[in-house]
């Protein structure tokens, strides 16, 4: 089932991040990324002149276990606090957190879909990556700077966000790995013994990461 981006609901979002929207502007979406393995549907929205990535979020649309559903809805409720978070941040921290620019998002509730709007990226991207190959070792280890970078700014500074339950939390690492597993049974570049090295790897890490977050 599709959740496709609701006009009214676009625009009032994006007004309250600022833009100026008339109510007669032109406004069209178009579904992309699919096949991609994405929890949530992602069109691109074009209003007036500007376009954006949205996404929509409908944990009820999603076939799966309760506990899974609910972690759909904190995954999505958790990107849209840290966004609004990162987006009032200034000067330097700013400047080291290489994010795409955020215009707006709700949360997912019993009676809506959750929505999260981005800058749009689609004209820069790769189209015949192989997503489940992975990506290159410097890339890797940028992702991890601006990990760090994220961490540092966070911890130092007296702006927080609701971060969510950790048994949420530690649902999702077990939710999201295992699928990345699944995903790489047929590929013939890993071999059955790597498959296994890495399945035990994660029920170790995440077993120690359940017992460090019981005593907390």
């Amino acid at each position: 089932m599709e959740f496709a981006p609701k006009r009214e609901d676009i625009l009032a979002l994006l007004r309250e991040e600022g833009q100026q929207i008339s109510n007669d502007t032109a406004f069209s979406c178009t579904r992309i990324g699919e096949g991609k393995g994405f929890i949530s549907l992602i069109y691109k929205v074009t209003v007036a002149a500007s376009s954006y990535v949205v996404k929509i979020t409908n944990p009820r649309a999603f076939e799966g276990l309760p506990e899974e559903v609910n972690v759909i809805d904190k995954v999505h409720d958790r990107e849209v606090n840290f966004y609004r978070w990162a987006s009032k941040l200034s000067g330097n921290d700013k400047k080291e957190l290489k994010l795409p620019q955020f215009f707006g998002g709700r949360h997912c509730n019993e009676d809506q879909e959750g929505i999260f709007i981005m800058e749009d990226f689609t004209d820069r991207m790769v189209n015949d990556m192989d997503w489940l190959r992975g990506l290159r070792v410097d890339l890797v280890k940028e992702i991890l700077r601006s990990l760090a970078s994220y961490q540092s700014i966070y911890l130092r500074g007296d702006s927080k966000f609701p971060s969510g339950n950790k048994k949420a939390i530690n649902h999702a690492f077990g939710f999201f790995t295992k699928l990345q597993l699944d995903a790489m049974e047929d590929k013939p570049w890993i071999s059955e013994a790597e498959k296994r090295r890495d399945i035990n790897v994660f029920t170790k890490k995440k077993l120690n990461f359940q017992e460090s977050i019981r005593f907390r």
